[in-house]
């Protein structure tokens, strides 16, 4: 029995995101010339009882997807879907 309820679990989604793209404007000598991809194209999903741990160099980005996820960076972001279960 909790065999079948860790599999359930596994299969159900608590989080999905499709193709996330955040832009920045471009500062400094190219300002007024173009955008910063800061996040292109990112898809994952997050199993319900599961963990995702971001794992990268200084200024990768990391807190800028948790961000975008939560909706929480006060910027626009384009994805085809963000989900996030209750």
């Amino acid at each position: 029995m909790v065999a079948e309820r860790d599999q359930a679990a596994a299969a159900t989604i608590a989080v999905e995101v499709r193709h996330l793209v955040l832009e920045f404007p471009a500062a400094g000598r190219s300002q007024g010339r173009g955008v910063v991809r800061a996040l292109d194209h990112v898809s994952l999903d997050v199993g319900a009882g599961k963990f995702l741990g971001l794992v990268g160099l200084s200024a990768t980005r990391k807190t800028t997807l948790g961000k975008t996820i939560l909706g929480s960076n006060g910027r626009e972001a384009a994805a085809s879907s963000i989900a996030v279960a209750a």
